[in-house]
């Protein structure tokens, strides 16, 4: 399983961090934050998330089970995340 690193703008919305429709269960991805806390949220489609987001604080990480995977800076300055299991 690949871990990817992401640096998301300070004003940026929801990025899509990926997923799969297809899946007979849900996915498992874990995100875990670098110089900024992050939102992390789930979606039953690609376009944008339908769960509540979940609160990652600076070096700590979250697990989410879904189809589709978000994540969004939680404040002004951006932030860098690492994620896996997609």
């Amino acid at each position: 399983m690949d871990q990817v690193a992401l640096r998301l703008a300070e004003a940026s919305d929801w990025t899509y961090l990926g997923g799969n429709a297809e899946a007979k269960k849900p996915l498992e991805v874990i995100v875990r934050a670098f110089e900024g806390n992050v939102l992390f949220a789930t979606g039953s489609g690609p376009d944008q998330p339908d769960g509540e987001p979940v609160d990652v604080p600076v070096g700590e990480g979250r697990r989410l089970s879904g189809k589709h995977f978000f994540a969004r800076p939680r404040d002004p300055g951006g932030c860098l995340l690492s994620y896996r299991g997609v």
